[in-house]
């Protein structure tokens, strides 16, 4: 998937540097053909399993909005959080790595850019505190709350 992200970009069909058509590996219909079939594949039920096994989860969720649409991610993410303990190691696999000569190699949690898949940023925070006030899984929501924290504009970079 993240290969046809690529292709995507290269095309210009996302992004805003797409290549020169001679360097292009498709044409734009067959790619629009592809992202088709890898949509319905990846909006099919009986995938969710393979889906939240893969091991790049975060690339394939910011590939899967190109191919298709940030709806039909933000409804499949929905469908498999519906567990607390789900939901945190979901966010969790959805950090990214970021480095800052302060504190070296981390990984935050950017909640302005994961609102758009789960209704907004009070509705993570709040399940967040849902799930405390739950009193279990506190080793997850504890990385959970210091990955947000890490990405904070607040922590001088």
């Amino acid at each position: 998937m993240t290969y046809l992200r690529h292709l995507l970009w290269q095309n210009g069909l996302a992004g805003t540097r797409p290549v020169p058509p001679n360097e292009r590996v498709l044409g734009n219909d067959d790619l629009r053909h592809l992202c088709q079939q890898a949509a319905a594949w990846l909006e099919n039920p009986d995938n969710q399993e393979a889906i939240l096994a893969n091991g790049e989860l975060s690339d394939l969720v910011y590939a899967w909005r190109e191919i298709s649409t940030t709806e039909s991610v933000a409804t499949w993410l929905t469908s498999v959080t519906d567990k607390d303990d789900v939901f945190l190691e979901v966010l969790l696999r959805l950090r990214y790595d970021g480095i800052r000569t302060n504190i070296g190699r981390y990984q935050g949690l950017k909640l302005n850019t994961l609102a758009e898949f789960f209704g907004g940023e009070e509705y993570i925070l709040k399940r967040l505190d849902n799930i405390e006030a739950k009193g279990h899984l506190t080793e997850l929501t504890s990385q959970v709350r210091k990955a947000i924290e890490l990405d904070s504009p607040d922590i001088p970079r």
